[in-house]
């Protein structure tokens, strides 16, 4: 038997979110029969649409594949080590960076 577990977020806030935040257009998505099967497990599990979590992973595919018209502006520092490149693996090896969950 499948648990559900509780609904962290009430359904007609997420469907009111939707359509107070902007206006949502119809499409068609096509999934083989594992993926649906999923999909209505996890919206059951969470208590929100399928649609809703279609939506969801639309927007995480399409942050994980944007491409920024500028490059970003981030600070450039200098460590003062002209070798410094050249070592970055001795350098994190030295750093003992390892889970402490092994």
């Amino acid at each position: 038997m499948l648990a559900i577990a509780p609904v962290t977020e009430p359904v007609i806030d997420v469907w009111q979110r939707y359509h107070t935040d902007m206006a949502l257009k119809r499409t068609t998505v096509y999934l083989d029969e594992n993926d649906l099967r999923d999909l209505k497990i996890a919206a059951a599990r969470r208590g929100v649409s399928e649609a809703e979590i279609i939506r969801e992973g639309v927007r995480h595919a399409l942050l994980r594949n944007r491409v920024w018209d500028e490059p970003v502006n981030l600070p450039l520092v200098s460590s003062g080590d002209p070798t410094f490149a050249a070592r970055t693996d001795e350098i994190l090896d030295s750093m003992n960076l390892e889970s402490d969950a092994e």
